[in-house]
């Protein structure tokens, strides 16, 4: 710090580690600094809400879910599936199956927040188009090497959603929601791609404490069931 104390970054990993030893008094007055010298500084403003010191916003930074799983990209698979035991996909198709039977396998499938493509191996083979987008060009790339998907595409939820209406069988989010807080956006996207009778299927954390949805210390959002 004493070299480039106008450095907001390295301030922002000081709090960081500050936070992370739950010391959220020193990380608050950290990202504080960050802030005096970045205005701008999206992952200082979001950090400070997850401490609950400002208000909370409608998602995750961008950059901050980009950077995040660009830098997760090469271990995911094996932290999610053989270290958590990750079923999220499994039960999605689980329930798709009960629903559609064993006969459909003709569906046109759009994969939101589709990460390394956990989700693809299990629905290609009753998908006629099976389609992904991920915020993280590293996840895409992940994701393309499976060599099950249609099309993959590096950008926002909704951008996507917006270029296939009325075009979708089955839209699916797999521990994507839980970097979005307010979903209206969203939903409303996902009603418009989807064909009469579509279905839309994704996970959430369930919150006890709100009416909508709540920013967790762990950086994610979880919703409540009236919401």
């Amino acid at each position: 710090m004493e070299f480039d104390p106008t450095n907001a970054d390295a301030w922002f990993h000081l709090g960081v580690a500050y936070q992370s030893i739950k010391n959220s008094d020193k990380a608050i007055e950290l990202y504080q600094k960050v802030l005096e010298l970045d205005a701008g500084h999206d992952s200082a403003q979001y950090f400070l809400a997850i401490l609950g010191a400002v208000e909370v916003p409608d998602k995750s930074p961008t950059d901050y879910v980009k950077d995040l799983f660009d830098g997760y990209a090469e271990t995911f698979d094996n932290a999610l599936v053989n270290n958590l035991e990750y079923r999220t996909p499994t039960l999605l198709f689980e329930w798709v199956e009960r629903y559609i039977g064993e006969t459909e396998k003709n569906l046109d499938i759009m994969d939101l927040g589709c990460g390394t493509g956990l989700i693809g191996p299990l629905f290609r083979n009753i998908a006629a188009r099976l389609l992904g987008v991920d915020l993280s060009p590293k996840m895409v790339e992940k994701a393309r090497e499976r060599n099950v998907y249609d099309e993959l595409f590096v950008d926002d939820l909704v951008p996507p959603l917006q270029d296939n209406k009325g075009a979708l069988d089955l839209v699916l989010a797999a521990d994507v929601f839980v970097y979005l807080g307010d979903l209206d956006d969203v939903f409303a996207a996902t009603v418009e791609s989807l064909r009469a009778e579509g279905l839309f299927l994704f996970s959430t954390e369930k919150s006890e404490s709100s009416d909508r949805y709540e920013l967790r210390e762990s950086g994610r959002y979880a919703h409540a069931v009236p919401y």
